[in-house]
């Protein structure tokens, strides 16, 4: 293995992460990124940038644009009926401001679990928590830990979860969104355990000393948003409930009747119709202005997301990246754990979790399937295996959630490492043992 080539490529990723962390521009970033790797593995300008970056940026959005899209549009009806922030403001009541940041994990959890994208719930859940944590007393550093860790633990850990993590793998296994429903649950509780434990020592830690003035504009602020809550024209709870429960219902009944890419897009659609029709009345005066919004973040999010697997794709046009792949597959390992360490690894370089399962799921599926493991496994360890190193500074959702909540990375970003690649990293080991063992 070449030493230029390598060095080219942990080059490439240093830069990557170094600009995001700098709030460059993600478009430009890659770019500039994907020339590196161009120039330092010898390969063709243009033949790099067409056939790598180009090709599995329009493949990504081929393959994932309806649920991406879908799933965005989904979370700005439920903002804009007022159902996210019904839904929002019972979790956190019922959960209480002792709790506040259990109520942070839980609620972008819930919101997670029902398809709405990691992008979309920093707006449709922050505002909430924000108010939560200063009932609280609790500064805003630490709500990024909680808030990733909640969009983490409902990003598709769970079987029949919706979200692309989960629907990926179905793609390359012929798996169904439900596959080892066990191992999911187990994986689950790995993170959520010690994830909620982490929290609750980052609240009793937390020494968020006020003075007078700043405790009266808290409360001020409090007051404020108590005031314009109740003012507002909200649906019940019922109201908010159903779609949810609709949406969840539709993909565990046809689970192993339709394709998951369909079924999925199906759902919200169902659950974005039933939203709308159950409040019609607070949706009807700006559905046109909703539409138009939720449509053109969905597409902003999902080229966002591409430009990732843009570079992706460039990396492994390389002959380095040929030559890890097989080192890989010749490490004496356990097969379950070499796919934990390869996709951790790969979500790590791309600073995403879908770009991660998606690249081992190319390069992997076919060799461990036929190699005799069970597809179900393999497609169940993938979600809780992307979630450790893809959260590194150069993850576009780390970078939009500390940046809408106002928290530099010198006072929130150690926490959010402990809570978003430590813990899941060791419950990524830990579910990947079990699976040694018992599947």
């Amino acid at each position: 293995m070449e030493f230029v080539n390598v060095a080219g490529l942990i080059l490439a990723v240093a830069f990557l992460i170094y600009l995001a962390y700098k709030d460059i521009n993600l478009y430009f970033a890659t770019f500039l990124c994907s020339l590196l790797v161009i120039f330092t593995n010898k390969l063709g300008i243009w033949e790099g940038m067409q056939q790598g970056y180009a090709a599995s940026f329009g493949k990504f959005v081929i393959d994932y644009l309806f649920v991406f899209v879908l799933g965005v549009l989904f979370g700005e009806v439920m903002k804009a009926t007022g159902v996210a922030e019904v839904l929002g403001y019972k979790i956190v009541t019922i959960i209480g401001p002792k709790n506040a940041v259990l109520g942070v994990v839980f609620v972008n959890f819930i919101m997670g679990t029902i398809g709405i994208s990691g992008y979309v719930l920093v707006f449709c859940t922050v505002p909430i928590c924000r108010i939560m944590f200063k009932r609280a007393g609790l500064s805003m550093n630490i709500m990024p830990a909680a808030q990733l860790l909640g969009c983490a633990l409902g990003a598709g850990v769970l079987p029949y979860n919706p979200i692309l993590n989960n629907v990926i793998p179905t793609t390359y296994l012929g798996t169904s969104l439900g596959a080892e429903p066990l191992l999911g649950i187990i994986a689950f509780f790995s993170l959520a355990i010690p994830g909620c434990l982490y929290c609750k020592y980052l609240a009793k830690k937390d020494c968020a000393v006020k003075t007078e003035e700043e405790q009266s504009m808290i409360q001020n602020e409090i007051l404020l948003f108590e005031k314009n809550y109740a003012e507002k024209n909200k649906p019940n709870l019922f109201q908010c409930l159903i779609p949810c429960i609709f949406l969840l219902v539709t993909i565990v009944t046809l689970d192993k009747v339709m394709d998951s890419n369909a079924l999925v897009s199906l759902a919200i659609t169902i659950g974005i119709l039933l939203t709308s029709a159950l409040n019609w009345n607070q949706l009807k005066p700006i559905w046109k202005d909703t539409i138009s919004v939720g449509l053109n973040q969905g597409a902003n999010s999902i080229m966002l997301a591409a430009t990732v697997m843009g570079f992706a794709g460039v990396v492994q046009m390389t002959p380095a990246f040929s030559q890890l792949v097989s080192l890989c597959l010749s490490i004496n390992l356990n097969p379950y754990l070499t796919e934990a360490i390869s996709i951790n690894l790969l979500a790590g370089i791309t600073g995403s979790a879908a770009a991660g399962i998606q690249i081992f799921m190319e390069n992997f599926a076919k060799p461990f399937v036929a190699a005799g493991l069970r597809p179900e496994v393999i497609h169940r360890l993938a979600p809780i295996s992307s979630f450790g190193l893809n959260t590194l500074p150069h993850n576009a959702t780390v970078v939009l959630s500390m940046k809408y909540m106002g928290v530099s990375y010198k006072d929130g970003y150690k926490a959010v490492a402990v809570s978003t690649i430590i813990l899941p990293t060791c419950a990524s080991i830990f579910t990947t043992l079990v699976a040694m063992v018992f599947f």
